[in-house]
């Protein structure tokens, strides 16, 4: 597909013999025909007329062009050597917009033909055309760059990694074919063990959340070493390495609590509910009953409860008799019984609850609870 202004097919598309304005006598028309021809039809050629593109209307009706031009299921090479102005962004941002809106298009390559490279015009109109040579740039890596900012906002921002995971296995082929897998792997790991996370958090596997949290942490520096080769791509996952090294604090209780956070930012708030929940349960059976090793179990999990229970369990002093502990049982038991209710709220979806809570509520304190768990269990 040839975009073509009515100048541009007058002076450059058609042939001299068909026009007196042509500079060419051939024009690019007949050659790509001439291809055609040698290719034995495989080349299906096109043009389409767009405008000038001087009026900000006119810009609309080039987007509305190639936006139109892409189809379902294409596989887009895009040439921008002679693209005039702002039309190489217009021509990104129109295939984007294309990608988005119809299934399974893919910007395979966006190529641009140095010819300044060669020198002047002058001095390249008196070179031999063997002499010619023009060096050709690959900036398909741009719209990567750009796919892959959008990934990693995304998850920064929802907790979502599921364009990660779609774009290290799709995009990283480029990256590990030539090196016969010696670049890009490391990447696709850091990229499953993310979707892992983003999986484990808003499913709440509290058991597999530390473990994924630590697999993260282990990744991130390898990945970071094939990055020295793609630096662009280094601050991109900066980002994330900043936000996990504050998650795993060697402890299960603290890591929830950060976890916990971490759902708070994104808007995940049953999840983060649900996990703190869980974390307080961790706590008293990790630091009250000295069992670090009964997460687990659930009849610890019942006597955890028990103890956070304690003016509706009468077992909660026999738990609790002849035991040394540094937590603050009268104030995690306030904040467990606060919690629980904001927790059985949403799990039940407000209804036939007596203490109800409007939406922005949920928003508002989910972060007051994780500071106060913070404070009471993991700065101390």
């Amino acid at each position: 597909m040839v975009f073509l202004t009515d100048e541009a097919r007058k002076r450059n598309w058609v042939s001299q013999h068909h026009s007196e304005e042509a500079n060419f006598e051939k024009g690019l028309q007949e050659r790509l025909q001439e291809l055609q021809q040698q290719y034995g039809g495989r080349i299906a050629v096109k043009s389409r007329c767009v405008p000038k593109g001087e009026r900000e209307e006119e810009i609309w009706e080039i987007f509305e062009a190639i936006e139109a031009a892409v189809e379902r299921d294409d596989r887009v090479v895009l040439d921008i050597t002679h693209s005039f102005r702002y039309l190489p962004m217009l021509m990104v941002v129109a295939l984007h917009y294309s990608r988005f809106l119809k299934e399974n298009v893919q910007i395979e390559r966006i190529l641009y033909g140095a010819m300044e490279a060669l020198g002047a015009p002058g001095e390249v109109a008196q070179m031999p055309v063997e002499k010619r040579i023009v060096p050709i740039f690959d900036l398909t890596v741009l719209v990567s760059l750009l796919d892959w900012t959008i990934a990693i906002e995304q998850f920064l921002q929802t907790g979502n990694a599921a364009i990660l995971r779609d774009l290290s296995g799709e995009q990283l082929k480029r990256w590990l074919a030539p090196t016969k897998g010696q670049l890009g792997g490391k990447i696709r790991r850091l990229a499953d063990r993310l979707a892992d996370f983003s999986d484990v958090v808003v499913t709440c596997r509290g058991p597999q959340i530390r473990p994924v949290v630590q697999q993260v942490a282990t990744v991130l520096p390898q990945a970071k070493q094939e990055l020295e080769l793609l630096p662009p791509f280094k601050p991109l996952f900066g980002r994330i390495q900043d936000r996990f090294t504050k998650m795993d604090l060697g402890d299960e209780v603290c890591t929830h609590i950060e976890v916990a956070q971490w759902c708070a930012d994104r808007g995940l708030i049953q999840q983060g509910l649900t996990i703190l929940r869980e974390a307080m349960v961790n706590a008293v059976i990790a630091r009250v009953l000295q069992q670090p090793d009964k997460l687990n179990d659930k009849a610890y999990r019942d006597d955890a409860e028990c103890i956070l229970n304690a003016h509706k369990c009468e077992q909660s002093d026999e738990l609790l008799a002849g035991r040394s502990y540094d937590v603050d049982l009268t104030t995690l038991r306030k904040l467990w019984s606060q919690i629980a209710e904001y927790r059985n709220d949403i799990n039940h979806a407000g209804w036939g609850r007596h203490n109800k809570h409007v939406a922005e509520r949920f928003k508002k304190d989910l972060p007051k609870f994780v500071s106060k768990m913070r404070q009471l269990l993991c700065e101390i």
